[in-house]
């Protein structure tokens, strides 16, 4: 397999760079700017999805299935795709010998059909189980879609990953939001055309055009990875460590899930599927704050993977650094927004959600203090010390189960809340300890730009509680005076967002 090879050859590897480490900062540079994009084209089409769904009814029953079908093909992923989205990104760029390579895919494969099946297998033989995990029973025909859904699930994630590890994140990142598109397209088709039989029927329809989309992306995901391969070999491989890194990884995407899901199961356990449903919109846009980030993971991954196979090590720390002041770049002002226009943002879904508006409010301060998550978790990936981060996972998940808890039977959807930000605190000092005493000889601290960030936000939410909910005119002028206070106190340059739309050097 001469793809990586080549890519990393046309992208400037000469004599001067023997290992072709400006070229794959060139690679990942173009992969963040198409996941950038691509990511960015899906953010208003996430709004209209949540948007058409919510409309369709006035109760949030048809949001709420479809919140529960993307938390079974969480729990799909979570179970029956041993390690998890890392381990094909993180080791096709260690590995060195093309011919090695194709075995390792090919090794990976059987591995998760292996997988997948015998999870659809328990599935079927204890049909309670599925029924358990999401908190809501599930009639003979559904369950049967889904067991049809969940190989496809494994399979198109799988092609997804080896293009990013291939670092064809072009690809990759355009492939992710194929489901996205096929939902909108649906949510339109019903709310126009059948919006009753999709209110009766809304499960098992979701199911099928999930169903749809993956297969989709299977298809075409297979078929790019497939020519990218030009030397297929046909026989087992797995890397040195594999079995120690999935196991870990595999370990800690249990507890993501936990730590991701765990909102959502408590909501629907105690409150049931219509409030779920507000819940789940408005979490969806505190989301869209750590959006690109996560979506940018895979290209974080496979290039701090290549640097950390070839001991660059300064080069390491500089990629570090500058992502860290590019994400908070992103993320910070859409933090802003969501927190000072919590009220009209909740109103465009209608008056059952802005209602609840101080769920987005509270959520979007939490979530962006997790904001350098993905940076720190897939810094620790490339390194391979996945036992911490499994650690790390664990405690920050025990602490949100212990504060839901305690609090829920007195504030109810605000003690999840409240769980899920002292998650997301505990979890960011963990991930920053681990990077700066655990990673070998690196040292990295947490940049300025982060704590600045943190104050800023904090005082936009301590505006935004205080009184009624503010006025559009005061919360564009908070906006805006927060915003430049940040922009000045960080030192932005225009030119550090433009270099993603550029090829220059470094």
């Amino acid at each position: 397999m001469r793809k990586l090879d080549d890519n990393i050859k046309s992208y400037g590897q000469n004599d001067d760079d023997p290992l072709g480490t400006n070229a794959i900062k060139r690679l990942a540079k173009r992969g963040a700017l198409w996941v950038t994009l691509t990511s960015a084209a899906a953010v208003p089409l996430a709004y209209y999805r949540n948007w058409i769904l919510a409309r369709i009814g006035d109760s949030g029953v048809v949001v709420g299935n479809y919140a529960i079908l993307l938390l079974f093909i969480q729990i799909v992923v979570t179970f029956a795709l041993f390690g998890g989205s890392s381990v094909v990104t993180n080791f096709l760029p260690k590995i060195k010998r093309d011919e090695d390579k194709s075995a390792f895919l090919v090794t990976y494969v059987l591995i998760s059909v292996v997988a997948v099946t015998v999870f659809v297998v328990l599935m079927n033989l204890f049909p309670g189980m599925a029924s358990f995990l999401i908190r809501k029973q599930i009639d003979p025909g559904t369950l049967q879609a889904l067991s049809f859904l969940a190989p496809i699930i494994v399979l198109a994630q799988m092609a997804v990953f080896s293009l990013a590890g291939l670092m064809e994140f072009r690809f990759s990142s355009v492939l992710n939001q194929l489901q996205l598109f096929f939902i909108c397209i649906l949510a339109t088709s019903a709310f126009f055309m059948f919006p009753e039989l999709i209110q009766d029927r809304s499960a098992f329809i979701f199911t099928l055009a999930v169903a749809a989309a993956n297969l989709t992306v299977l298809v075409i995901g297979s078929t790019k990875v497939i020519k990218s391969v030009s030397m297929f070999s046909i026989r087992l491989f797995l890397p040195l460590g594999f079995w120690r890194f999935a196991g870990f990884v595999h370990l800690n995407t249990i507890s993501t899930f936990a730590y991701l899901s765990i909102d959502q199961l408590f909501i629907l356990t105690t409150l049931g599927t219509k409030e779920l449903g507000a819940y789940f919109v408005l979490s969806q846009c505190a989301q869209l704050i750590t959006f690109i980030p996560q979506r940018v993971g895979q290209v974080m991954l496979a290039s701090f993977s290549y640097l950390v196979a070839n001991e660059e090590k300064v080069e390491l720390g500089k990629a570090y650094v500058k992502l860290c002041r590019v994400i908070l770049n992103i993320s910070t002002p859409l933090a802003l927004m969501m927190v000072l226009f919590s009220h009209p943002v909740a109103r465009i879904f209608g008056d059952w959600y802005a209602e609840r508006h101080f769920y987005l409010l509270f959520l979007a301060a939490a979530v962006h203090i997790g904001a350098l998550g993905s940076v720190n978790g897939m810094l620790i990936m490339a390194k391979e010390r996945t036992g911490l981060f499994l650690a790390n996972s664990l405690t920050l998940i025990s602490m949100q189960l212990a504060v839901t808890y305690v609090l829920l039977d007195v504030y109810g959807v605000y003690a999840v809340i409240a769980g899920k930000a002292v998650g997301i605190v505990i979890g960011q000092i963990g991930l920053f300890s681990i990077v700066r005493l655990a990673l070998d000889d690196i040292r990295l601290s947490p940049p300025r730009e982060y704590w600045i960030a943190m104050i800023i936000v904090l005082i936009a939410a301590a505006l935004s509680f205080l009184g009624e909910p503010l006025t559009p005119i005061l919360a564009v002028i908070f906006f805006i005076l927060l915003l430049l206070i940040f922009l000045f106190l960080i030192r932005f340059k225009v030119q550090e967002v433009l270099t993603l739309f550029t090829k220059g050097r470094g």
